[in-house]
């Protein structure tokens, strides 16, 4: 049986109604938390589904608040949103970069804004967990904007790490590397590879030679949510099966064990 680490605690997801995020809100709940989702997409009964577009501040504003409301106070939020990119700059037109900015970049923003009002507010402090990803510190061709916005989600973390240290909130980033998600399949669809071939790829682009699942993330943001992780602000984690200690400009180098892990 799982530790009960949430019990009495408030948590809102935003982005929770599919992948990483679905897979928070489950973990968050199983472990004693009252959780609530806020995502474009319509969710469950349980935990409840707030809807919004968050690259739109007044829906931000109000559904973060009737959030926080049905909740009856807040501890923890954590940002999974996201939307992907595959082109190079040449192929990026300013309304494909301008919606990823939006969603990755400025949502993660108002998002973080609204909990950091409400925990100087109440002053009960709290932990915000944004994801950004590997690609803020290694990146790949084609990823140009997607690569810019998760960089900005690295910057957005720190820079409220720092302001919120005086008010008891932590803030801390999660760097995931290839996450088996409806994300990564679209990725996987649009490749000029064949998607099973390019999924094996992805997975040999980790010494631990398997593809990330969404509760590996999910993990990884519980702990950063969490009282173990109080004396914890300002970093970004990478959950990334080692990708990120493989030697910068090396060969391409597959590694053992297998997609399905």
């Amino acid at each position: 049986m799982r530790p009960q680490r949430f019990r009495g605690r408030s948590v809102v997801v935003v982005g929770g109604a599919s992948g990483i995020g679905a897979a928070a809100a489950h973990l968050f709940a199983h472990e004693g938390a009252a959780v609530a989702v806020i995502d474009r997409l319509s969710g469950t009964d349980e935990p409840p589904t707030f809807r919004a577009d968050i690259t739109d501040p007044a829906q931000v504003e109000s559904q973060f608040a009737l959030a926080v409301d049905h909740l009856r106070g807040l501890d923890a939020l954590f940002v999974s949103a996201g939307v992907e990119s595959t082109h190079s700059s040449a192929d990026t037109d300013f309304a494909e970069w301008s919606h990823v900015m939006a969603v990755n970049a400025t949502g993660a923003f108002l998002c973080s804004q609204a909990a950091m009002r409400h925990f100087k507010e109440s002053r009960t402090g709290g932990s915000i967990v944004l994801t950004s990803s590997t690609r803020a510190e290694i990146t790949v061709p084609d990823s140009v904007a997607y690569t810019a916005s998760k960089g900005a989600v690295s910057a957005l973390g720190r820079s409220l790490a720092i302001e919120g240290a005086a008010h008891g909130i932590r803030v801390n980033c999660v760097l995931p590397g290839a996450i088996l998600t409806p994300m990564l399949l679209r990725e996987a669809s649009a490749s000029d590879t064949p998607a099973a071939e390019q999924m094996s790829r992805w997975a040999a682009m980790h010494p631990l030679g398997r593809l990330g699942t969404a509760d590996d993330v999910a993990e990884a943001v519980l702990f950063l949510s969490s009282e173990a992780a109080g004396f914890i602000t300002g970093v970004s984690l990478p959950v990334d099966g080692g990708m990120m200690a493989v030697e910068p400009g090396g060969p391409p180098i597959a590694y053992g064990g297998s997609a399905s892990g």
